[in-house]
């Protein structure tokens, strides 16, 4: 549903790169009450990183790299959208680098976590992982989040097995939704690149 809180939009705007995109996820800014068949129930709950939501994605982004002769992307999702951040990357070959704040990298760990129903109708990033490991990444976690708990960038990490492109970095005094607008600046400014 519609965010209360765009976190993610909140730090789009804080970011002074010369290209910034926000992408919402399909149907987020449609309503619960919207009655289009594309716009279902489902893609709130068991469908949220179905492919058909993966690949309207990439159809965005081939449609940005084609009006803006963009060569790479460099990607940055918070929470849900840090799943499909990482979802894309393993569909494409134009992604240079990947941050995600407080991300569900693990949607079944967070089921399991919360005791709550999974995501029978979604891909899971923690599954391409492995696939991926050779994008530089960077995932920022919060202490306080008991949400997406640290055990969820575990997860990912231990399914990914090569680690040397993905950095994991746990701050303090943030939650789930807060903290994030304070350290934001800073966090951009750290290089995402490759161990050697």
């Amino acid at each position: 549903p519609t965010p209360s809180r765009p976190i993610a939009l909140q730090l789009a705007i804080l970011d002074p790169a010369p290209n910034v995109i926000y992408i919402a996820r399909p149907c987020q800014y449609s309503g619960m009450s919207d009655s289009s068949k594309y716009c279902t129930n489902q893609y709130w709950t068991s469908h949220r990183f179905a492919p058909e939501i993966i690949q309207s994605i990439n159809t965005v982004l081939d449609k940005l790299k084609s009006t803006h002769d963009f060569k790479k992307f460099n990607l940055i999702g918070f929470s849900g959208g840090a799943a499909v951040a990482i979802l894309l990357a393993a569909s494409r070959n134009d992604i240079h680098s990947i941050r995600t704040i407080a991300g569900n990298l693990d949607h079944e760990k967070v089921s399991e976590i919360h005791h709550v129903s999974p995501l029978t109708g979604s891909l899971n990033p923690a599954d391409v992982s492995e696939q991926i490991n050779y994008i530089p990444q960077s995932h920022f976690t919060g202490e306080d989040d008991l949400i997406v708990t640290s055990e969820v960038s575990k997860s990912y990490l231990h399914n990914a097995k090569d680690t040397h492109c993905i950095q994991v970095l746990e701050l303090e005094n943030t939650t789930h939704e807060s903290g994030w607008a304070r350290v934001w600046g800073e966090l951009l400014l750290r290089p995402v690149v490759c161990s050697h």
